[in-house]
């Protein structure tokens, strides 16, 4: 199946250049922008503004990658971790980011990245899968992660009172979800 990111710039963040190489040629050939491929970690924070979406391999040259992966949140950017670390030894805070290992075929890393709602919804009734399996990556418990579900969607109608819809809805249920998982998760498991 081939994968349209039109209008997409997407970050790789990679120093391998072998596979920089072929993830920057497969998202071009599906129309993304690419920005890099980045070898360091100082590259890639210089590249970042106006990005929509990232891939990002968790050891650049001997630096982890968690800054660019933070501050890739802090502004709503979606992003994969694409690396030959095993997910356990990620932070906690990235949890619910999607974690592909190495060797995974770089064909996979696209077809996942597309997949993603957040880039292409715009109605909560197409969101509210990608928020369901979100919330499932987060909490364990299909209850609790319903009821997570559910509080962000009561909170995005509350803030619809003071602001108007963001221009990424998901994105913006996403960051909701998160706060609320971080400040009330143990409410959400009773």
């Amino acid at each position: 199946m081939q994968h349209d990111f039109f209008g997409q710039r997407v970050l790789i963040a990679e120093d391998n250049f072998l596979l920089a190489a072929d993830l920057a040629s497969r998202f071009s050939a599906a129309n993304a922008a690419v920005v890099g491929p980045c070898a360091t970690l100082a590259d890639a924070m210089g590249c970042v503004d106006g990005v929509d979406l990232a891939v990002l391999d968790v050891d650049l040259r001997g630096r982890m990658a968690f800054p660019l992966a933070d501050w890739l949140m802090r502004n709503d950017v979606p992003f994969v971790f694409y690396t030959g670390f095993d997910r356990a030894m990620l932070p906690e805070r990235f949890c619910h980011i999607d974690c592909l290992t190495k060797p995974t075929n770089p064909q996979t890393l696209i077809a996942v990245m597309a997949q993603s709602s957040f880039l292409r919804a715009e109605t909560v009734a197409e969101l509210l899968p990608v928020l369901r399996m979100r919330a499932r990556k987060m909490i364990t418990d299909r209850h609790a992660a319903d009821r997570l579900v559910e509080q962000t969607l009561r909170c995005a109608v509350a803030e619809l009172d003071s602001k108007p819809i963001p221009d990424r809805p998901g994105l913006w249920l996403s960051t909701i979800m998160e706060r609320l998982a971080r400040n009330s998760l143990g409410q959400m498991l009773h």
